[in-house]
């Protein structure tokens, strides 16, 4: 399933030099003219496995590194180009867990590489440009759920699964990085318990605004939840828009809103950005259970709302997705 929106959470990294402008589906090349020594013309189409475009315009810039991680060894990509590969490591949530995906990042279309084996931070110059397709992948030797539920169908090649990095995309949602809670009330309570506790000793008063959290572990949550009636329009009060312009640098993302109960005295209410009540009618039936992706932003203290916003939501939980997925996948591997 693609992104549902095309706007991104507060505290995502932006790598301004290394741009992923496309997949291995997309036509024509990222270097147009590009060939391998029999003098075959190659597109990221040519690579057995998927993959996003890794460069820009200028065919004399360098390559540049996506991400942060230790660079174990270099070798052949399938152009004769050189590819470096990246040992990487991702904390997620699954099973009522914390657990951490182990897996590498192989950067290809290397000319002549600049560094040694090593660590390495995002934007650093691996090299200059062998004249094949720049490219930025994923691989691992096992089906790691993190890489599964994060990615479309990989490829399986030369002993590895190959993974299109479509994480890296901030319009997708990254599902394993939402802590698993049984109850949205029980999560809010917790919330404005822990808020309470870090009132000033000296007035214990709640104030009479908006006061704005954001504790990634704690409040990042995905919790089943079932709706009883679609979102309604949204009330644009103050408290909604101070957060929306402190989570997404901007106003007019959040369209609309459901009551989700109550926790200490305050209203629980869900905020739903631009174009998710469409999706709910589409997609979801009135007191079906969901599973919703969400995070506790702010207290509007003038009207005692916990204010909740919804990254996105799913029909099934993500242990059945990646169940069903790596059954799938299997078959690829008995196909080869």
């Amino acid at each position: 399933m693609g992104p549902r929106s095309l706007v991104s959470t507060i505290l995502i990294p932006i790598a301004v030099v290394f741009l992923v402008t496309g997949c291995a589906t997309s036509p024509g090349t990222d270097e147009p003219g590009a060939s391998v020594p029999d003098g075959t013309p190659v597109t990221l189409d040519s690579l057995p496995f998927p993959a996003f475009t890794a460069s820009g315009g200028d065919l004399s810039a360098p390559v540049i590194c996506p991400v942060e991680g230790t660079v174990t060894s270099f070798e052949l990509d399938p152009f004769g180009s050189t590819a470096a590969v990246i040992a990487q490591s991702r904390s997620y949530y699954i099973d009522g867990s914390r657990q951490t995906a182990t897996f590498e990042v192989v950067i290809g279309g290397i000319g002549e590489s600049s560094i040694d084996p090593g660590e390495v931070g995002s934007g650093t110059t691996l090299g200059s440009r062998s004249g094949t397709p720049v490219y930025f992948v994923a691989r691992s030797a096992t089906l790691d759920p993190w890489l599964v539920r994060n990615s479309s169908e990989p490829s399986f090649y030369d002993g590895y699964w190959w993974f299109a990095p479509e994480w890296d995309d901030s319009r997708y949602t990254d599902w394993l990085s939402f802590r698993q809670v049984d109850s949205l009330i029980g999560a809010a309570t917790d919330f404005y318990d822990r808020w309470a506790a870090e009132i000033v000793e000296d007035t214990k008063d709640e104030p009479l605004s908006v006061t704005f959290h954001y504790f990634p572990d704690l409040d990042r949550i995905r919790v089943p939840f079932v709706l009883a009636e679609y979102p309604r329009p949204v009330d644009l009060t103050d408290a909604v828009t101070f957060t929306e312009s402190v989570a997404y640098n901007t106003n007019g993302v959040i369209e609309a809103q459901s009551d989700a109960g109550f926790a200490r005295s305050h209203r629980i209410v869900l905020y739903w950005q631009n174009g998710f009540t469409s999706y709910l009618r589409d997609e979801y039936t009135l007191g079906d259970p969901l599973w919703l992706y969400c995070s506790y932003y702010s207290i509007d203290h003038q009207n005692r709302i916990l204010v909740v916003f919804v990254r996105d939501f799913a029909m099934v939980p993500d242990e059945t997705v990646i169940e069903n997925r790596i059954s799938s996948y299997e078959s690829l591997r008995t196909a080869e």
